[in-house]
């Protein structure tokens, strides 16, 4: 999976209007994409504790586009082969084989193929009068994007889901059921074997780069699919600090270099690394490097490090 930084990807493509309902409303382009679907009843389905109502396994080639509004329900797709793109709430990315996204109900989401490199995925609607709780319980409510290791092993279940979706019989839904549990407990799995330092590079690296922005650390959990309790937990444990420290830290870290390698005025600095109020800016460097910002400048430009 790659974070994208540019949302602009999806902003630029158009599609017509498919469908209100409610709150909720989708945009597809004209043709649909050839695939295998099953479908089952919205109103059966909700009887039971986990079922499925909507299950394609299909290989896209072409370009295909999708934009939900306030998607009202959950949907899962697990990329096999190739790459796929989507953009949930505020966050974009590229999926990748073995990468299962999460499109969470009450969310804006896109889905998006370039023409080029195929991709063969799985793709399903979650229903069911436990799935709700099940997904807080196993830490998957907030979850944008699990990869799996063992692919086969998923593959296996959801081809399973498939071939029950197909059948009659009353035991049909219990089966089914059951192999959404499982699927469940597969993404559970994967979600807590995540090594810590896959979830804070990239919020780490994303941070680094936009030290200007005004950003809370909750806005910044939801952009990368994390409860804001999740993401400390992670920084803690990689990083041994908070993620509000660590951006203090780092943007610190930065003006300090910019104050020894530039020209840019303190009240230049301090709004390239985030600060509104460059007095405020001035008393946290100072607790940080025991000197104002004027004197830590003085103090390389007396040794001749200062540049320009």
């Amino acid at each position: 999976m790659r974070i994208l930084k540019d949302l602009s990807l999806f902003t630029a493509q158009t599609a017509t209007l498919r469908y209100i309902r409610k709150d909720s409303s989708m945009y597809d382009q004209l043709e649909p994409f050839p695939a295998s679907v099953i479908l089952k009843s919205e109103t059966e389905c909700a009887r039971y504790a986990l079922s499925c109502r909507y299950f394609c396994c299909n290989t896209i080639r072409d370009y295909f586009f999708q934009r939900r509004r306030n998607q009202n329900y959950l949907s899962m797709e697990v990329i096999c082969d190739g790459g796929f793109y989507f953009r949930s709430g505020k966050c974009g990315f590229l999926a990748e084989a073995g990468d299962c996204v999460l499109l969470h109900s009450r969310r804006d989401n896109d889905l998006l193929h370039l023409p080029g490199e195929s991709c063969r995925k799985y793709g399903l609607i979650l229903q069911g009068n436990l799935l709700e709780t099940l997904l807080k319980e196993f830490h998957l409510d907030q979850a944008s994007v699990i990869h799996f290791r063992n692919l086969e092993e998923v593959c296996g279940i959801l081809n399973r889901i498939g071939r029950w979706m197909k059948r009659k019989e009353a035991r049909s839904y219990t089966e089914l059921s059951g192999e959404i549990f499982k699927l469940l407990q597969l993404l559970a799995e994967a979600e807590r074997l995540l090594p810590s330092l896959s979830r804070t590079e990239r919020i780490r690296s994303w941070m680094s780069e936009h030290l200007d922005m005004r950003m809370g650390m909750a806005a910044t959990a939801e952009k990368f699919g994390l409860p804001l309790s999740r993401m400390t937990r992670y920084f803690q444990e990689e990083c041994g600090k908070s993620p509000y420290r660590f951006l203090e830290e780092a943007r610190l870290e930065k003006a300090a270099e910019l104050l020894r390698l530039s020209n840019l005025t303190v009240k230049e600095i301090s709004e390239r690394v985030g600060y509104c109020n460059p007095l405020y800016f001035s008393n946290m460097f100072a607790k940080r490097y025991g000197k104002s910002p004027k004197f830590y400048r003085e103090m390389f430009s007396d040794s001749g490090i200062q540049q320009g």
